[in-house]
């Protein structure tokens, strides 16, 4: 009895061992990147990653007069930050050039979630100080309007550069359109989470809002929003 029951305690063990390796593949399957959000590895002090949000087939959201699709927007914004910083002596690196949505090996059934783990991908191998992601909201009330950052509230880093983006955006933005401020708030995204590396979203205004949608389609003020959020960086960047 006492030899079938060790016997049996060891299979158990077994079992158990064998379950856990299942789960912790299908977990690093289903979200790959995340589990490098408990990596050490430096970040490169001189690298910036701008992910322009949406793209190809994933829109986001559309101006509420004009139509403009935020992907577009988004990306305007994307490319004039990247300019500034690249001019101010950062190695720039995008997440997305053009207005396509990413493959990744292994996704073939969710474009969505291929394109994401494939910015993650990217981020993690550029090791950025920095990882900006431009995004424009929307809002059932259309009075609503300004930018916003969001940041994971378990990076520290994180909240540190989410703070000085605001404090940024609310100086030069905000309280000179609007008239008001905004705090940075904590997001569950995916982009904010799958790596170790200090990362923010940037709703750079309201396509709901008329005064921030005549804004967000001109050139002039994409390229003012750009110089703001380069501010901000540079300034986090000083501070690190």
């Amino acid at each position: 009895m006492r030899v079938e029951n060790s016997r049996n305690k060891t299979v158990y063990s077994k079992l158990i061992a064998i379950a856990l390796i299942v789960l912790l593949v299908a977990y690093c399957a289903s979200a790959p990147f995340i589990i490098n959000a408990i990596n050490t590895e430096k970040a490169h002090k001189s690298t910036v990653v701008i992910d322009a949000g949406h793209g190809g087939i994933d829109s986001g959201v559309s101006g509420a007069k004009t139509g403009v699709e935020e992907k577009v927007v988004n990306l305007k914004i994307a490319f004039y930050l990247g300019e500034i910083l690249k001019a101010r002596g950062y190695t720039v690196v995008y997440t997305r050039r053009n207005d396509a949505m990413h493959e990744f090996d292994g996704v073939g059934n969710n474009k969505k979630r291929a394109d994401m783990f494939k910015r993650g991908e990217i981020i993690n191998t550029a090791k950025p100080f920095a990882v900006v992601s431009i995004h424009q909201n929307f809002y059932s009330a259309p009075t609503r309007r300004g930018a916003q950052v969001f940041f994971n509230k378990k990076s520290e880093d994180g909240a540190r550069l989410a703070n000085v983006l605001q404090s940024a955006l609310n100086a030069k933005i905000n309280l000179a359109d609007g008239g008001r401020e905004y705090s940075p708030l904590c997001a569950q995204k995916y982009l904010l989470e799958c790596s170790p590396y200090p990362s923010v979203i940037v709703e750079c205004g309201f396509l709901s809002n008329f005064a921030d949608e005549q804004n967000l389609v001109l050139p002039e003020y994409q390229y003012r929003m750009a110089t703001v959020i380069a501010d901000g960086i540079c300034s986090f960047a000083a501070q690190s």
